[in-house]
């Protein structure tokens, strides 16, 4: 491999995992799921419309 000429180089510090993305995605998803259990679509849908915008 062409990184194996460089000195003080190593490929496996170089790729690092987006934890904060995953971790805010795996939340998001969870919450979204639990929330459709407790509610059906429209009442779902009727409360998010209501939440204040970004």
């Amino acid at each position: 491999p062409f990184w194996l000429e460089f000195p003080h180089c190593d490929i496996h510090l170089a790729i690092t995992s987006d934890v904060l993305h995953q971790l805010y995605q795996g939340v998001f998803k969870h919450m979204v799921e639990w929330c459709q259990e407790l509610m059906d679509e429209e009442e779902l849908d009727q409360r998010l419309h209501t939440l204040p915008s970004c």
